[in-house]
């Protein structure tokens, strides 16, 4: 395991808690429902615990998205009430935070004496626009949140309803700081590890833990002719991923290129219409949402996966998927990319927002195509596996049990020490 201070961790237990067995997770998120990536990471690494004999339940918002075929792998699993009453009845042994709305259930965690951790899944609380790129010029954005952010019209936001909101600083500042005070902060890679030290998250309580990929071995076959004409993205359907700008680069082939989306989002019609406009609707298919073993299909069959994203991925995990599968990646620079991506070998790195790049990029590729070699693939399946992902995690929960226990003993010697005073004052 990475630690942004390059310390070890170490397996220690939290008063009389000492075995893994014995850990009982909190896990605290908006919706106990597959929405996005954070869900999917929550259920699968419950189900790894789980495994393990470690207990795991869940509290979610009462205005979040709840599905059993999500919540099967929680031990027991309740609606967000009263937090402060729930988390003394469910007795944790450590709180595991996710995806939040409210920054008073933060504070509640941090007060109720158990090790609280939160897992960045995105820009959410360093961004007021959220996704880190500019709104005139859809640039990518690597700056600290501050009144710059007013200059690039950050302030402009839309809710669920997708009604124009208008985002305050202060309140996204009140909500960096009611964070900072929790125990731990658990991030996917060194690009997001900076990010929290840009805006004074203490490094000695970041752990970097890579994601993983849980590509199924069963549905790997034997080496096969990819399709020599065939992209493929997959991902969300918004502005911040760029699909706009890949749909201009099919455009520009000369070679003829198809090229199959897999995914929904908000700008799904847009940019079905932007490829009837651009006259490759024929050659462009959208293909919403896909199980995991028709993207696995599709990872073996495409000549490459392109992830053309404006906004810096905070990891970025169908990459690894694609590369798990041996299939070669087109990405832009940005982000966690170039620290599981090697330019000329797993694949091709372009500048982010810069159409020319990127349609040169896919004509080469075109070409002359690349191809992952079978050490390449077995390293990605070595480095960013489930097991080591839970292992590393497991060092984290018992590390700020430790640290949260010799707080609690502290604060308890100094208060018995000074109502000794008094007394004998």
């Amino acid at each position: 395991m990475q630690k942004a201070n390059n310390a070890a961790t170490q397996s220690h237990s939290r008063m009389q808690n000492t075995n893994s067995d014995e850990l009982h997770v909190l896990w605290i998120n908006k919706h106990a429902d597959f929405v996005g990536g954070a869900e999917r990471y929550i259920h699968d690494t419950v189900k790894a615990l789980a495994e393990k004999g470690i207990k795991s339940t869940l509290l979610y918002q009462l205005d979040g998205k709840i599905h059993p075929r999500f919540t099967h792998v929680f031990n027991s699993v309740y609606p967000i009430t009263e937090l402060k009453t729930q988390l003394k009845n469910h007795a944790a042994t450590v709180i595991y935070l996710h995806q939040l709305d409210h920054v008073q259930d933060i504070e509640t965690c941090v007060h109720s004496g158990i090790a609280s951790i939160r897992f960045y899944h995105d820009h959410k609380l360093f961004c007021l626009r959220e996704h880190k790129y500019t709104t005139i010029g859809l640039n990518t954005c690597q700056r600290k949140t501050g009144p710059t952010c007013y200059a690039c019209l950050g302030f402009i936001g839309r809710n669920s309803q997708h009604k124009l909101t208008l985002n305050r600083l202060g309140n996204l500042r009140a909500q960096q700081h009611s964070n900072q005070k929790l125990a731990g902060f658990i991030v996917g890679s060194q690009y997001m590890s900076q990010v929290l030290k840009q805006h004074e998250f203490d490094v000695s309580k970041t752990h970097v833990i890579p994601l993983f990929t849980t590509s199924n071995k069963s549905t790997f076959k034997l080496p096969q002719p990819r399709y020599s004409n065939q992209l493929l993205y997959v991902g969300s359907l918004m502005r911040g991923k760029g699909v706009d700008l890949l749909l201009h680069a099919i455009a520009r082939q000369n070679k003829q290129a198809n090229l199959l989306i897999c995914g929904e989002g908000p700008q799904k019609e847009e940019l079905q219409q932007l490829s009837q406009k651009l006259g490759i609707d024929t050659r462009v298919e959208f293909k919403g949402q896909c199980n995991p073993e028709t993207l696995a299909k599709y990872y073996q069959q495409a000549s490459a996966l392109v992830i053309p994203s404006r906004t810096p991925e905070t990891f970025c995990l169908t990459g690894i998927e694609a590369l798990s599968y041996a299939c070669p990646v087109i990405a832009t620079r940005v982000g966690a990319i170039p620290e599981w991506l090697q330019d000329g070998v797993n694949g091709t790195l372009v500048e982010s927002n810069n159409l020319v790049a990127l349609s040169d990029a896919i004509r080469e590729h075109l070409l002359h195509p690349q191809t992952t070699q079978s050490h390449t693939q077995q390293d990605i399946m070595q480095q960013y596996n489930l097991e080591t992902h839970i292992n590393q995690l497991l060092q984290v929960f018992h590390h700020v049990q430790r640290e949260n226990s010799s707080h609690t003993i502290t604060a308890t010697s100094t208060s018995i020490t000074e109502g000794s005073s008094h007394v004998n004052h």
